[in-house]
């Protein structure tokens, strides 16, 4: 099985999705196509704790799976890009539930990516105070919060195989949070 997911796909579930090749996600329909059991699940976020509604949300949803056998606990991969990719990141530091793990383009280091500007010119502060990352708080309200939703200081709990995909195109995350995750 491979656990997929970018914040919520329950309104996805009857898209027809035509197989292509990706940039930085899983084709799904090949994966299914060769007997995998793709995992979507959605991941329902309040503020301050991105991180852990992630892990909350997959980890509980992976389980379920295994409980009812549709899911080997042996052989279950986790795989994030972007947004996911940060919640990937946290997840793994979190839980060796996952067999392999391929963080893609995901933020590891909040307090960086706070400061940094995006490709466009715009700070990385909107995305952590009030966009996806929902801190909720500006870094000087809440250093704890970017703190503990930054995976880079938790790295040294990572246990399970990873791939790190990252290049240094990206206008959204700065390629530095791959290879400082590396």
């Amino acid at each position: 099985m491979i656990v997929n997911f970018y914040e919520k796909h329950s309104d996805d579930l009857h898209d027809y999705l035509t197989p292509l090749y990706s940039t930085c996600t899983i084709d799904i329909p090949t994966f299914v196509s060769n007997g995998y059991v793709v995992f979507r699940p959605d991941v329902h976020f309040g503020v301050g704790k991105p991180g852990e509604d992630a892990f909350n949300a997959v980890t509980s949803g992976t389980q379920a799976l295994i409980a009812q056998g549709i899911a080997d606990k042996d052989h279950i991969g986790l795989q994030g890009h972007s947004f996911s990719g940060f919640e990937v990141a946290y997840i793994a530091t979190k839980t060796d539930m996952f067999k392999c793990i391929n963080v893609g383009a995901g933020v590891v280091n909040m307090t960086y990516n706070y400061t940094s500007l995006r490709q466009n010119g715009a700070p990385g502060m909107f995305k952590t105070e009030v966009d996806q990352y929902r801190i909720g708080k500006t870094l000087w309200e809440d250093k704890e919060a970017y703190l503990l939703n930054s995976p880079i200081l938790q790295a040294d709990k990572i246990s399970s195989p990873m791939l790190i995909l990252h290049n240094d195109k990206d206008g959204a995350v700065a390629f530095t949070q791959g290879l400082d995750l590396f």
